[in-house]
């Protein structure tokens, strides 16, 4: 018993901090840091909360949004009369098009509402007056980026700025109806 315990030690402390990442192997270290110290449940407990809070900060920094487009450089495949052409063509960078894709949770909707925020206090291009987000690749979100949402809402009545958000799956809409 005492071989096989000491052979997992070895092979975990020793040998893992050349195999894992740096965060996963702090991670290790720690379950045996806290199973010695104060018991293997606790030390499992440890472990699980703190490989949640390790994925959480690594998904929170994936980015959701896919393409980031303008008016000027994107249009629709619709055929407009020559007038509304020419107001889109003039409205140009003021429009703002959002491609989004992935799972929405309160780390990567606040990332997307930080870069909103950007391009509406961006005084080096013109004020922006209409975003539009592509919801067709999100598979869902949760209540904390439904939140979110709200602000971005609010901030947006404030500017006299336009959120247009398409295609948005029936579960998504339902997921975003319970949560606000």
């Amino acid at each position: 018993l005492f071989s096989n315990g000491t052979g997992l030690l070895v092979e975990w402390i020793w040998r893992g901090r050349a195999k894992l990442p740096a965060a996963d192997y702090l991670i290790v270290v720690l379950i045996v840091v806290v199973v010695g110290m104060a018991g293997f449940l606790q030390g499992v407990a440890i472990g699980i909360l703190a490989g949640v809070i390790l994925f959480v900060v690594n998904y929170s920094r994936l980015n959701v949004v896919k393409h980031v487009l303008s008016g000027a450089t994107y249009h629709s495949n619709v055929e407009r009369p020559a007038h509304l052409m020419r107001r889109l063509s003039e409205l140009g960078d003021a429009i703002h098009v959002l491609t989004l894709h992935g799972y929405l949770f309160f780390g990567t909707a606040n990332r997307l509402v930080q870069q909103l925020r950007e391009r509406m206090n961006d005084t080096a291009r013109p004020r922006l007056r209409y975003v539009l987000l592509d919801f067709r690749q999100v598979h869902g979100l949760d209540s904390s980026a439904a939140a979110s949402f709200m602000k971005l809402r609010r901030d947006a009545v404030d500017r006299d700025l336009r959120i247009v958000v398409t295609s948005v799956h029936a579960d998504v809409s339902r997921q975003d109806r319970k949560s606000t």
